[in-house]
């Protein structure tokens, strides 16, 4: 979970989206990333899966075509580190 929540504080995640673990910023740019394993689609088109969501995270527009959200500079790693946390928020 720590190196995840790294990864999203040096990529700037939340500068666009609402990420709990980050009180500054809380962008409204993206959609809120709370409650994130409860959604049933990934940016509205793509299986909500680890996997899914790791690839999505590291290029978006790789992922889903026409995608506002920008490949984000995460090795394969990171971006499973990243999926990982953004799972485990319930869990706490």
């Amino acid at each position: 979970m720590e190196r995840g929540l790294a990864a999203i504080e040096r990529t700037g995640c939340a500068a666009c989206h609402e990420i709990p673990g980050i009180d500054w910023p809380e962008g409204r740019l993206g959609p809120s990333l709370r409650g994130f394993d409860d959604i049933g689609l990934i940016a509205g088109a793509v299986p909500n899966t680890p996997e899914n969501l790791a690839a999505f995270v590291r290029n978006a527009p790789a992922v889903k075509p026409g995608s506002t959200m920008p490949a984000m500079p995460l090795s394969e790693e990171e971006s499973r580190d990243v999926a990982a946390y953004l799972y485990g928020l319930d869990d706490e």
